[in-house]
């Protein structure tokens, strides 16, 4: 995972954090609804840091794939024709 694909799990984190602490109106027990927010938080961008990192592996096995059986097509294409 390259220093680029950290974003995707830590720009959710920020935003959910953001506006989880945003909407807190609780006077008691602040800090339990600080955990709270923050754990769902990390959940959140947990999710989608292994969502996209799961799309992007599919993706990289799909192309692999398609080009092997290009490559078998050019091959016996080759043979054909002799």
């Amino acid at each position: 995972m390259s220093e680029v694909d950290i974003r995707y799990f830590v720009l959710p984190m920020i935003i959910v954090f953001i506006l989880g602490i945003a909407a807190i109106n609780a006077v008691s027990f602040p800090i339990v609804n600080f955990l709270t927010v923050t754990a769902i938080a990390f959940l959140c961008g947990l999710v989608i840091g292994a969502s996209y990192q799961l799309i992007k592996i599919v993706q990289s096995f799909i192309v692999t794939v398609k080009n092997k059986k290009t490559s078998k097509k050019e091959v016996g294409a080759q043979y054909h024709k002799a």
